[in-house]
């Protein structure tokens, strides 16, 4: 018999369910814009196609609003599309 081991995040993260147009909408408002699917990473784009991976990632943003700093990395200007 397999145990399920349950995946914990780090710091500073977003409240909200993961998976479809919700995964999505917690998605883009942890980011602070619209943003579309070329935009996005895959697991975001595409829930269903890895739901676990999904749900993982968007815990890291729970608590998100109540944190002092927020540390962004963005390649926008250095790779234009």
């Amino acid at each position: 018999m397999r145990r399920r081991r349950r995946l914990r995040g780090g710091v500073g993260r977003t409240a909200g369910t993961a998976g479809g147009e919700r995964g999505r909408a917690v998605c883009t408002r942890a980011v602070g814009c619209r943003a579309r699917p070329d935009d996005v990473p895959s697991f975001a784009a595409k829930p269903d196609w890895c739901p676990v991976f999904l749900r993982a990632s968007l815990r890291q943003f729970e608590g998100l609003e109540d944190a002092a700093d927020v540390l962004v990395n963005s390649f926008h200007e250095i790779e234009p599309k």
